[in-house]
């Protein structure tokens, strides 16, 4: 394993996290109309964002989407703790949510549209991250080392 200054592991975390959400964007969908399309992923000291297409309310596959693309940022952060930095599971996913608040409040929003109970999407945003993990950990150095990376390399 290799080892990380605290402030590099942060940075690569955060990178998996907002990749994790990039990733969920189209690997989520469960039709083609319920993909969303990433415009660019962006990892900078003081921000960090996925910039993605409009969610359609009357669309449900988007909105399901949506919520396994907010879920997905936690778990591709705890998912890099797991596998860089020795963490166990359930460690890893508390770490993981300390920069999570924002996602977990536009999930409980938008949960209320969801056809889909919350442990389905739960775990489809796990099965999206560990079926997406070797993507999502090569470009976690990319983006650290760019900041920003376009949304084509997602789509």
């Amino acid at each position: 394993m290799t080892r990380y200054t605290a402030e590099e592991a942060g940075w690569l975390a955060l990178a998996a996290h907002e990749l994790a959400h990039a990733v969920a964007c189209t690997a989520a969908a469960t039709t083609r109309a319920g993909r969303l399309t990433v415009v660019q992923v962006v990892v900078e000291p003081g921000r960090s964002f996925v910039e993605h297409s409009e969610v359609d309310p009357g669309n449900q596959d988007q909105v399901n989407t949506a919520v396994v693309v907010a879920l997905a940022g936690q778990e591709g952060a705890a998912r890099w703790a797991q596998r860089h930095a020795g963490y166990w599971r359930g460690s890893a996913m508390r770490m993981a949510a300390h920069g999570c608040e924002d996602d977990h409040a536009y999930v409980r929003r938008m949960s209320r549209y969801s056809d889909r109970s919350p442990a389905w999407l739960r775990h489809r945003a796990r099965a999206v991250v560990a079926a997406n993990w070797g993507r999502i950990d090569r470009l976690t150095h990319r983006l650290v080392a760019d900041g920003r990376l376009p949304g084509h390399l997602f789509t």
